[in-house]
């Protein structure tokens, strides 16, 4: 084979990690160009990295999954999704998510372990796994009954942008985050203290004022002339009503008078035209008022 020369090993390099759609080996690498010193590789593929970054290109060469690959850059990602009508990236569920980050972590792993950790059947989301090829089958557990035993596959790191298993978050970081967000809450939330009265009854707390104080801020500015304007229209016309009530009751006892006074004046009027029944009526009680002492006589 003819010598090349640095720039052809390059260009070579870089054809092969272009045409390919998974990860390429430096060992593969070897092999296809028959370039035994994989120091000269890796300098070429420096020198590639440094290119891209330097071309301010939508494409870099990342180091994934124990090979080296050609990939667009994450920020461009979504106009490939539109180019190709769908999400490339596979959704899972929780439940998939937790049984998958168990494997991650306790790899190789039975999956009586997997639910031992979960608490709960495994049994569904392993299964959507192997499917998506994300955990795999790696061997079987020298125990009674030799379960399979079960481990991520390199789909899984290309997905994550892993080149390894070692290459993921310690679980201490998670703790630590943990740790720092109670202590955030610890600082932030106000203690629930209790008001009572001279009377010892509880009539509010601190959490009750806060959130109040809240609210008032979260108003938007002249809120309460607003609010002042509605109570006191509420009230003018409040007051307006009473007074309408008012002269309705003043109207009926006018009127009420008035019919009185019609009354009397109707009495009055048939006095006047029928006299004679008047005086009969008087005359009548004149003889019984006389005739009465003379019963009382002659009862004695």
């Amino acid at each position: 084979m003819e010598k090349l020369d640095d720039v052809q090993i390059k260009n070579i390099v870089e054809t092969l990690l272009f045409v390919t759609d998974s990860p390429v080996s430096l060992k593969k690498l070897s092999e296809v160009t028959q370039i035994k010193d994989k120091k000269i590789l890796e300098d070429s593929i420096s020198q590639l990295k440094q290119e891209y970054a330097d071309s301010l290109r939508a494409t870099q060469i990342v180091e994934i999954a124990g090979g080296y690959q050609i990939s667009t850059k994450p920020e461009y990602g979504r106009w490939v999704r539109k180019l190709y009508k769908e999400k490339l990236s596979a959704k899972l569920s929780a439940a998939g998510l937790e049984t998958l980050s168990i494997i991650a972590y306790r790899q190789p792993i039975t999956r009586a372990e997997i639910e031992e950790v979960r608490g709960v059947d495994t049994v569904g989301p392993l299964e959507t796994l192997i499917e998506s090829d994300l955990v795999k089958v790696v061997g079987k557990r020298d125990t009674a009954g030799k379960p399979m035993i079960y481990g991520v596959t390199d789909r899984f790191l290309r997905q994550f942008g892993l080149n390894s298993v070692e290459d993921l978050p310690e679980l201490s970081s998670f703790e630590q985050e943990e740790e720092k967000a109670e202590q955030q809450e610890l600082f932030t939330k106000p203690k629930d203290v209790k008001i009572f009265n001279d009377e010892g009854e509880l009539v509010g707390s601190d959490d009750e004022s806060a959130e109040n104080a809240n609210l008032n801020e979260d108003q938007p500015e002249g809120q309460d002339e607003k609010e002042t304007e509605l109570e006191s229209k509420e009230q003018d016309e409040q007051q307006t009503q009473e007074q309408d009530g008012q002269s309705q009751q003043e109207q009926d006892d006018v009127q009420e008078e008035q019919h009185l006074q019609e009354e009397d004046e109707t009495e009055q009027q048939e006095d006047v035209e029928n006299p004679d029944e008047t005086d009969e009526s008087v005359a009548q009680t004149d003889i019984v008022s006389e005739e009465q002492p003379l019963t009382e006589e002659s009862g004695e």
